[in-house]
This record gives C-alpha cells, structure tokens and sequence, in this order.
C-alpha cells in the first residue's frame, strides 16, 4: 500500500533577480528541479519527473496605498514549465493575474477581496484546458493583538 509513496527527494536550484522601486515589484527567476514530484492522472498517483524540469519566468507586482482606508494591488506571473525533453509540463499555467483591494472602514476591521484569472494549461491528457476566473472574499475583525476573526467565501 505504501509503495505508492515512495518518491525520490526534489533537489531544487533556484536562481532569482528582482527589483523593488516605490510598489512596483519585478522578479526574474528559473528554477532547476531534479525528480520533481508531479500528479499523474491517468495513474491517479504521485510520481517522479525523471531528468530535470525547468519552470522559468517572471513576476510584476504593484500595491499602492490609494486612501488612509483603501490598499490595491495586482500582479502578473509568466512561467515557462517544461521537463527535461522540453515538452511542457502538465497543470501549470502559462500566466495568470491577480486584483485585489483591502478596505478598512475601522482599525479592526479589514475586507479583502480579490479575483484570480488563470490562463491555459496543459492536462495529463495533452489537451490544453480553459481560462477561468477565481473570485474571494474575506472580512477580517482584530479582535485583540492576538485574536483575529475572519469570515471567508472562496470561489
């Protein structure tokens, strides 16, 4: 029964440079995975990516704080993910976007809400899937400087 979870370890080299200038975050990164670890859906396991995957890309990011009130932000992620052969790797989206924006009337209370669009994957299957959009919400109290209450809908 446990033979389904033995797994080589991943070994990971990661390489990253970025920036930080007044909210805008950029960063430059590529990451070199040997055995990485990745679900198989036509097994319905767990296994290894023999060889070395390559999951290579780029992130921007922004937060401005527009009133005393209100925080906003968004950030953009492209990634190149292909395994040692160069084909790409499954269930990893090429792009995806973030939106958000905090609210906070009162000192203890906060409300988030954010929406996610995620762009086109490849499938174990070899089919690319959908774009879909992911929308949350979140309303947080502090209700003392170790106690917060949240109250959370996750799309």
């Amino acid at each position: 029964m446990f033979s389904d979870w033995d797994f080589k370890p991943e070994n990971i080299k990661s390489f990253n440079i970025g920036m930080q200038y007044a909210g805008l975050n950029i960063n430059l990164f590529r990451n070199e995975i040997d055995d990485m670890i990745s679900w198989d859906r036509l097994e319905y396991k767990n296994k290894n990516i023999e060889g070395t995957s390559v999951l290579k890309g780029i992130e921007v990011s922004y937060e401005q704080q527009l009133f005393q009130s209100l925080l906003a932000g968004a950030n953009y992620m492209y990634v190149d993910a292909k395994d040692e052969d160069g084909d790409r790797l499954v269930n990893r989206p090429r792009y995806q976007t973030t939106l958000y924006v905090t609210y906070m009337p009162i000192k203890q209370i906060a409300w988030n809400m954010n929406g996610t669009y995620i762009g086109s994957r490849k499938d174990s299957s070899t089919e690319e899937t959908g774009n879909y959009f992911v929308a949350n919400t979140k309303v947080t109290y502090h209700a003392t400087k170790d106690l917060d209450v949240y109250l959370k809908v996750n799309n």
